[in-house]
């Protein structure tokens, strides 16, 4: 799927075909969107914009992370990465990633310089690693359980 084909994109329906339990934090609206692409200094990529426009952030455990997180926990963390002081990266700056969520065992995902592709970033090697080409491959094999880190 292309970066243009997601404005139209029906997450809700995407996401109710692979999990059955899919906790919403509520849909995001455009001001908001726009004040967090402000202090990112960065769009959002078209799939993650309509991802959180739809979700604003989910769960498909209601004990665990959510698997998106909220769009103000999204501002937070990309904010403290890029501070000097934060973790250091082998491979790249943390201002050329935008992190959206994580694998509970402490890898961020991210979509990369593109804006398209998503990868981890692990801990232990301070690096990132590809896992889908957008979105929509990533949370397909990750909600399956498909995908792993």
């Amino acid at each position: 799927m292309d970066a243009g084909d997601f404005s139209q994109f029906d997450w809700m329906t995407f996401l109710g075909a692979l999990t059955p339990r899919v906790t919403i934090e509520g849909p995001v609206e455009e001001p908001a969107l726009r004040a967090a692409e402000a202090r990112l200094g960065c769009r959002l990529s078209p799939a993650l914009r309509s991802l959180l426009a739809q979700t604003g952030g989910f769960s498909t455990d209601e004990f665990g992370p959510r698997d998106l997180w909220r769009l103000d926990e999204i501002v937070a963390v990309n904010e403290q990465l890029r501070y000097p002081s934060a973790l250091r990266s082998k491979d790249g700056s943390w201002a050329d990633r935008l992190c959206f969520g994580d694998d509970v065992a402490g890898g961020y995902f991210y979509v990369g310089p593109t804006n398209t592709s998503v990868h981890v970033w692990n801990f232990i090697d301070r690096e990132g690693h590809l896992l889908a080409s957008d979105l929509a491959t990533f949370y397909r094999g990750w909600l399956s359980g498909s995908l792993n880190t």
